[in-house]
């Protein structure tokens, strides 16, 4: 009877997978920590997590240095209440990284273009310049390809450009890179 029942019972074995980790050379674990940084790094330690970790919070840092609206161009100034703003779609605060990136993005485009870019437009989008909408998106606990379509539907007729954190663009990659092969079947 012993036999017959372990007769019976399935194997495991061949439904299982061994993964192993795959040891990087040290050129694509520093390429990796410049991309999150967003700059060169000088690495001091060999441990890549804990590099990984200190990328992410350069980025961070970097990006709250910002929100100090006295290093902004004077117009600038005088609309950095709507830089802080609430989120339109949830009116929840914003995070750091949200509202670091929309403010780089509205100093860069007025530097770039001379003129003032809007904030909080109309049509809800971060800002907007002329018929040019700049979108940060974090994707804190959001859907990529769901946040990003739900835009460019909302946004059609306009140039649209995407703010994305690096790490989130590394994190996505491969939905982003299905996403940007489809779009142009989709919404063109």
């Amino acid at each position: 009877m012993k036999k017959k029942i372990l007769r019976n019972i399935p194997i495991v074995r061949p439904y299982l997978i061994r993964i192993e980790p795959i040891e990087l050379e040290d050129r694509i674990k520093t390429k990796i920590l410049e991309i999150i940084a967003g700059k060169k790094l000088w690495i001091k330690s060999l441990r890549f997590g804990e590099n990984f970790i200190n990328a992410t919070e350069f980025f961070k840092d970097t990006l709250k240095q910002y929100l100090d609206s006295t290093k902004a161009p004077e117009e600038l100034q005088l609309r950095w209440h709507k830089l802080l703003a609430r989120s339109p779609e949830n009116l929840d605060e914003d995070s750091v990284e949200h509202s670091g990136m929309k403010a780089f993005t509205w100093i860069y485009l007025y530097r770039k273009y001379k003129t003032l870019p809007e904030l909080e437009s109309e049509k809800g989008v971060d800002i907007r310049l002329g018929n040019k909408y700049y979108e940060i998106e974090t994707f804190f606990g959001r859907d990529t390809i769901s946040v990003l379509s739900e835009k460019v539907e909302k946004l059609k007729g306009g140039k649209i450009s995407f703010v994305l954190r690096n790490i989130g663009i590394l994190i996505h990659l491969k939905e982003l890179t299905n996403l940007f092969k489809n779009a142009e079947k989709e919404w063109c």
